[in-house]
């Protein structure tokens, strides 16, 4: 049985696309000049959904798992408080997914989409901070090319494996 109680503080905000997007941009403030990065919000979402696995949360990227830890390394001194409180965790989540639906409404897109949206980046204001109608959607980019959505980790082990040189000839 699936207890529908869990998406209720998203629904509730959604109604109020203003309050949530205020919301949403309160409590990702602390990341400030990361949203330059477009891999961001992709990287931090996958993180949260796999409990900080970093194998799982690379291979949802489509990524190797080393990147992912240099992007952690980077994400870390602006949300490690958050990282190790699980209603401040929440939030993160609920922030990261109340962008990716306000972005989709207003590009027009559907929401099948983990991480859908655009590969704009939000550059601070003049005081470090990412204000209010900054932050947009992001997708991951990989050397393989943009991803459109998280790739589930079955997802990841049935990709065609790379051939060496050696094996092409």
């Amino acid at each position: 049985m699936f207890d529908f109680l869990d998406y209720a503080p998203l629904i509730a905000l959604l109604r109020q696309p203003d309050r949530a997007q205020r919301f949403a941009v309160t409590v990702l403030e602390p990341l400030g000049n990361l949203f330059r990065r477009s891999w961001l919000l992709p990287t931090l979402e996958a993180y949260l959904l796999y409990q900080g696995r970093t194998k799982q949360t690379a291979a949802a990227l489509g990524v190797h798992v080393n990147t992912v830890k240099y992007r952690l390394k980077e994400i870390r001194p602006c949300v490690d408080a958050e990282l190790a409180d699980g209603n401040r965790t929440a939030a993160l989540l609920l922030a990261i997914r109340i962008l990716r639906v306000l972005e989709a409404d207003a590009s027009g897109r559907t929401r099948t989409s983990p991480v859908a949206g655009r590969s704009g980046k939000a550059a601070p204001n003049g005081d470090g901070h990412v204000s209010r109608g900054q932050i947009r959607g992001t997708r991951d980019r990989s050397r393989s090319g943009d991803r459109e959505h998280l790739m589930t980790p079955d997802e990841a082990g049935k990709r065609p494996a790379r051939t060496t040189t050696r094996e092409a000839k």
